[in-house]
């Protein structure tokens, strides 16, 4: 599968796309519309328009904003401007695509389901969690309108994640069907840049729970184990194995296959990690999406866990970058992260915690400056 443009390329490519067609003197151009590729140009009134005269509009392409839908849409709006001049355009080319209240949510739903997973290697799992338990906020047997969609949105608690989440699928949704509402006004400030850094854990309490008695299910106590040594996201520890060499091989996950070392490597003897974990049907609850929430509850409502278990992974990040050094691309590598949502993620922790151990070594330097002696 091609790798995703990223929001630069995508930019130079739709605008090398619209000098062309300036340039081919095409009455049409193209703008890009939450990932999806739209036709702007002054066209005539809709059959059900009010307005008299040709004027400013948007028709959805249908096409991704991918290397081939920006091509294919570029072909397609030679041809879209050659039916405005020579007076070939009708309306009933494109009324597929401008009448969403014709339908009912579920049918646009289904549409919608079969064109992105035509575009998008999806499995079910993900079509499940990413798209579905959003579109669950809509009554299916109404027709589709601007109002029934944001009464969706207004129904999740402002400025969190789960608002911002909806706002961005059903504004795709809505893009899809060509339904002219701005949703992502409602998305509010829910964001990584605006969460206050909380106080982790230090490593000598960490060590503590995951060393001591605190959970007293040892096959539970590892899985706490391996979440805080290697980093691991709650539901990897269960979809991986502890390799020989001391490295925690992930098989599979939110981000894919990949291998993580232990800091400190020593708590993997200590913890005793090379053991058993919980007797679980894991691939069957990670299939159907219950596996972390299951893993996060299970330790810290049965097992009183102090803290909250992302804070195990959010403590591996600030020791690998803080205590040992590591870069920010390393670690990202290390947590399954891009380097920009990695920085994005731990800049709160991490600025706060490097200036203090930088000023810590300043100030322990055998050859610092001294006062001066009176």
């Amino acid at each position: 599968m091609a790798k995703p443009l990223t929001d630069k390329e995508i930019t130079k490519l739709i605008g090398e796309a619209n000098a062309f067609l300036k340039a081919e003197r095409t009455k049409v151009a193209l703008l890009r519309v939450s990932g999806m590729i739209y036709f702007q140009g002054t066209f005539p009134p809709k059959p059900d328009s009010k307005r008299a005269k040709p004027y400013q509009q948007k028709i959805a392409s249908r096409l991704p904003c991918s290397r081939q839908g920006i091509k294919k849409a570029r072909s397609e709006a030679v041809l879209l401007g050659a039916k405005l001049v020579t007076g070939q355009f009708d309306w009933s080319d494109y009324g597929d695509r401008t009448k969403a209240g014709q339908r009912t949510i579920g049918q646009w739903i289904e549409k919608f389901e079969q064109d992105y997973r035509s575009r998008n290697q999806l499995k079910h799992r993900t079509w499940r969690n990413g798209w579905l338990k959003y579109f669950r906020s809509l009554k299916w047997d109404e027709q589709l309108s601007s109002e029934a969609l944001i009464e969706a949105v207004l129904s999740k608690p402002a400025n969190t994640a789960t608002r911002k989440q909806i706002c961005t699928r059903l504004q795709a949704f809505a893009d899809y069907a060509d339904l002219e509402v701005d949703l992502l006004r409602f998305k509010g400030r829910y964001g990584r840049a605006s969460q206050k850094a909380k106080e982790l854990p230090s490593d000598k309490l960490i060590a503590e729970w995951c060393g001591g008695d605190l959970i007293r299910s040892p096959e539970w106590r590892r899985v706490a184990g391996l979440i805080a040594a290697f980093g691991l996201r709650p539901h990897e520890a269960f979809l991986g194995e502890l390799q020989d060499d001391g490295q925690f091989r992930v098989r599979e996950g939110k981000t894919g296959a990949r291998s993580v070392r232990a800091f400190y490597p020593e708590w993997v003897d200590q913890w005793g990690l090379w053991g058993e974990l919980p007797d679980l049907n894991a691939q069957r609850a990670y299939d159907d999406g219950r596996l972390g929430g299951f893993v996060k509850d299970h330790l810290r409502r049965t097992h009183k866990l102090p803290c909250a278990l992302y804070d195990l992974r959010h403590a591996y990040a600030i020791r690998i970058h803080v205590l040992f050094g590591l870069s920010e691309t390393v670690g990202a590598k290390l947590m399954g992260h891009t380097p920009d949502m990695h920085l994005s993620t731990y800049q709160r922790w991490l600025s706060d915690a490097t200036t203090e151990a930088a000023i810590a070594r300043a100030l322990e330097r055998d050859d610092r400056p001294m006062p001066p002696v009176l």
